[in-house]
């Protein structure tokens, strides 16, 4: 195991998990509130694995993205904000890390996802100056490391706002040789009074004729400098639009509001990058909007469900990963349909048929 971190005075631990598991433990139970995780590994095949290895939990080679996954945390006790943190470390026996470099292809770039959701909600990525966004290959997304790090371990705390009563907290891996290898150790939250540069406490798209309206309220912001609007289509691939000023300080509730004036056929998605005045940046979840289209189906993925937007009754659809391995098959009722499926991180595909017309569309789960 990794040095424990000293996060400060009057901090309250809500999860702690040093991974002092057995080797080779996919499954485990933290150390203060007796809640389970668990890792997933689907692209994990003879001799790669992602689990507990010497006190850490460590991936070598896992071919695309894997997942280790909390229980659900209690956060009730704290009054002020919650701090996540870990130590991660790396090893490369025979191969270097490789970072987000355009043309790459699928079988490259090495990934640390970080992510949270509070009170049931959709998770959302935390950021670190060890990561960054990146849509290449088997990616898309932001992530709190990209590649090898700048020195090792790399102590990694973020603070997140305390609304509410449960937390969730997932760390996803990638890494696509083996001896290139990632060690996670120390997952802990706790109840301080760490700083929230934004609190962004609502976001949402919704279409209005022919325009998408964009609107987001920050309850506080410190030394906040602008806000990013990017915008994917079904690829997942997320590509800036346009910047607004931030407040900078507010001690007070902030509306936002921004009109996309061309968007996407189908299905849109929108996220805010945030960048602070010291040019720290920190994402927003991801908001959804569908505009008018004419024989398209889509998808959009939230923990635990799958839905389909525009289905026709009776109408076969496939679901496939990002290697073309068929992961079901499933019959539409009505227009729009809900699957109740858990998904781990990576980019899939629908393809759908009827009335002899091949209909398909990618989505991507973070």
């Amino acid at each position: 195991m990794l040095g424990i971190h000293n996060t400060g005075l009057n901090a309250q631990t809500i999860f702690s998990e040093p991974f002092d598991e057995a080797n080779g433990s996919t499954t485990g139970v933290d150390n203060t509130a007796g809640v389970s995780w668990s890792v997933v590994c689907p692209g994990c095949i003879s001799g790669d694995y992602f689990n507990v290895q010497s006190g850490a939990l460590q991936c070598d080679d896992t071919n695309g993205p894997a997942t280790w996954t909390s229980g659900t945390i209690n956060t009730s006790a704290c009054t002020g904000n919650i701090q996540i943190s870990m130590d991660i470390s790396t090893s490369s026996a025979t191969n270097a890390f490789e970072e987000c470099v355009s043309g790459c292809g699928c079988n490259c770039v090495d990934w640390i996802m970080i992510e949270y959701s509070l009170n049931g909600g959709g998770f959302v990525s935390a950021t670190s100056s060890e990561g960054g966004t990146c849509t290449e290959g088997c990616s898309g997304g932001s992530y709190a490391v990209l590649g090898a790090l700048t020195s090792s371990p790399f102590a990694f705390t973020y603070c997140i706002p305390s609304t509410g009563t449960s937390l969730v907290l997932r760390v996803s891996v990638q890494t696509w040789a083996q001896g290139e290898i990632y060690r996670i150790d120390n997952i802990t939250a706790q109840c301080m009074n760490c700083v929230l540069p934004v609190e962004i406490t609502h976001f949402e798209a919704k279409n209005n004729n022919t325009v998408n309206e964009l609107n987001w309220t920050t309850q506080t912001e410190t030394e906040s400098s602008y806000f990013t609007i990017e915008k994917a289509a079904d690829d997942g691939k997320f590509s800036p639009i346009d910047s607004i000023d931030a407040a900078g300080y507010s001690a007070q509730p902030r509306d936002y509001v921004y009109i996309d004036y061309n968007p996407l056929s189908g299905i849109n998605y929108y996220r805010l990058k945030q960048t602070d005045k010291n040019g720290s940046t920190y994402y927003s979840a991801i908001t959804v909007v569908e505009n008018e289209s004419q024989n398209v189906i889509n998808a959009q993925y939230n923990p635990g469900q799958l839905i389909l937007y525009g289905c026709y009754a009776n109408e076969s659809v496939t679901l496939y990963d990002y290697s073309g391995r068929v992961l079901g098959v499933f019959t539409c009722t009505k227009q729009q349909e809900t699957l109740y499926m858990v998904l781990p991180p990576g980019i899939y595909m629908i393809r759908s048929g009827f009335d002899q017309k091949d209909r398909h569309t990618r989505f991507f789960v973070y």
